[in-house]
C-alpha cells in the first residue's frame, strides 16, 4: 500500500472502490420535488396498495449496479375516523416493484411485486379512532440496493382500511428527496 501526506490527485481511478475506506461514499445524483398544491387523494376505504401517481412520483437512472437508492419522504396528511393504513416508498424498475423500507418484514430491503395487492403487506403505522378527522405528520427513508441501469421510478405507494385520506394542502408543503450513493451503504447504522 501507499501512504500520502497531503493531496493526492490523480486523473483516473480503476476499480469499484468497494473496499476504500474512511471516506464518504459520493452522492451520484439527487432528484427533489415539493408539492404544496390541493390535497392528493391516497384512498379511500380500499384494502390494496396503490401508488399515489401524479403527486409524488421521482424519476432516476442508477448509474452502475448495486448503487444506493436513497428516498426521503416529509408529509403532511389527513385522516379521517376508522382509518387504517400506511405510506411507503417503492423503487420500481418497469418491470417489478420492491419496497424500500422492508416490506413483508425482509431485512433485505425488497420484496414481491405481489406485495402490494396484498392487505397485508404494508405494515399498519397509521389508526384514527378518534371519531374526526386529523392532521397528521411523518417521515419515511428508504433505499433499495440496484441490480441494473435501467431507468427506475421510485413513488409513494398508500394503502387504506377505511375512512378517507388526502395528502397534503396548499398550507402543508410535501417533498420527496431521491439520492443516488455509490457502492453499497447502511443508512440503518
Amino acid at each position: 500500500g501507499a501512504v500520502v501526506t497531503g493531496v493526492c490527485t490523480a486523473t483516473s481511478f480503476v476499480g469499484s472502490g468497494a473496499n476504500l475506506t474512511g471516506i464518504a461514499s459520493p452522492i451520484l445524483q439527487a432528484k427533489y420535488i415539493e408539492r404544496t398544491a390541493a390535497r392528493a387523494v391516497a384512498h379511500s376505504g380500499n384494502s390494496w396498495a396503490e401508488a399515489v401517481e401524479s403527486q409524488f412520483r421521482v424519476s432516476i437512472t442508477p448509474s452502475a449496479v448495486g448503487n444506493t437508492i436513497v428516498c426521503h419522504l416529509f408529509l403532511g396528511y389527513t385522516a379521517g375516523n376508522g382509518t387504517i393504513g400506511s405510506m411507503i416508498p417503492i423503487y420500481h424498475d418497469g418491470s417489478t416493484a420492491y419496497s424500500m423500507v422492508g416490506g413483508a418484514g425482509s431485512s433485505a430491503y425488497t420484496a414481491p411485486g405481489s406485495v402490494l395487492a396484498s392487505f397485508g403487506g404494508l405494515n399498519e403505522d397509521l389508526r384514527n379512532n378518534s371519531g374526526n378527522t386529523q392532521w397528521f405528520n411523518a417521515q419515511k427513508l428508504g433505499r433499495y440496493i440496484t441490480t441494473n441501469t435501467n431507468a427506475a421510478t421510485i413513488r409513494l405507494y398508500s394503502r387504506n382500511q377505511a375512512g378517507s385520506f388526502t395528502i397534503g394542502d396548499n398550507s402543508q408543503a410535501c417533498s420527496m428527496l431521491v439520492l443516488e450513493y455509490q457502492g453499497d451503504i447502511d443508512i440503518t447504522t
